[in-house]
């Protein structure tokens, strides 16, 4: 591919950038640079006045007090980020990211942070009969239906891999939203469903830090060329030794 043009713009990297988060941001811009695509990345951070328009926005994760800070700056910008998911833009939120587009998140302390409404979730942190933390490794079975709209190539891998560290349990409220996949090691989205991630249109919501893109360079190339709005097919081929390493390294102790 000659002369294309990839803009990424990384929401709030100074607040959500949690356990290699942003190695997302490195994967999107490597792979695409790789095809000879040109990729500018941009920030929006606290206090901006606008959302730099771009093709792929990153939202990662953070500490509860961070997530807090960035949702009262986001807030301003719902119209917009609301208007740049339904034009079809890509959006990959991680974490804390992922609940900040839900319907809400009720802390610890029963303090209820509204969410941007994009997304049909709620999330609230563990009750009594949860006794810790979803963290560790987590291996992902994608969904048919995720894999076919994505069009991700499962002949790298039918799984995602990542790691997860969270409290809150995210649930959907409607069919709006998709699961990614079947949990087949860790927790995703709440201890009870076995269910990771979410996607509604071009949005993908996950827990998988680590993080995602480098160990699944499969789903990276998707969101590329979603965000190019060309088929897969047409990103030239690269060598994946090293991403299937990685990628086979936290999968193989699950069989």
């Amino acid at each position: 591919m000659q002369n294309t043009k990839l803009k990424i713009n990384h929401l709030y990297s100074n607040y959500l950038n949690i356990y290699g988060d942003l190695g997302n941001i490195i994967a999107l811009k490597y792979r695409s640079e790789s095809r000879n695509i040109s990729v500018e990345v941009c920030q929006t951070e606290i206090g901006q006045e606008h959302i730099e328009t771009a093709d792929i926005y990153f939202l990662g994760g953070g500490q509860d007090l961070d997530q807090i800070r960035v949702f009262e700056d986001l807030l301003r910008h719902r119209s917009f980020i609301q208007s740049e998911v339904e034009k079809g833009k890509v959006f990959l939120l991680i974490c804390g990211g992922y609940q900040l587009f839900g319907k809400f998140f009720l802390d610890a302390q029963g303090n209820l942070i509204k969410g941007l409404e994009i997304l049909d979730i709620e999330t609230k942190a563990p009750g009594e009969e949860v006794k810790s933390r979803c963290i560790g490794n987590i291996v992902v079975e994608m969904s048919s239906e995720f894999t076919k709209y994505w069009d991700i190539d499962t002949n790298f891998s039918k799984y995602l891999v990542g790691f997860e560290n969270h409290g809150g349990q995210t649930f959907f409220v409607s069919k709006k939203v998709c699961p990614i996949g079947r949990v087949i090691s860790g927790y995703g989205n709440n201890y009870f469903e076995k269910l990771e991630g979410g996607y509604y249109k071009n949005v993908i919501g996950s827990y998988c830090h680590g993080s995602l893109l480098p160990k699944n360079p499969h789903l990276a190339d998707a969101l590329i060329a979603k965000a190019l709005r060309i088929q897969r097919k047409e990103l030239a081929d690269l060598d994946n030794e090293v991403e299937m390493k990685a990628h086979k390294f936290i999968l193989k102790p699950q069989f």
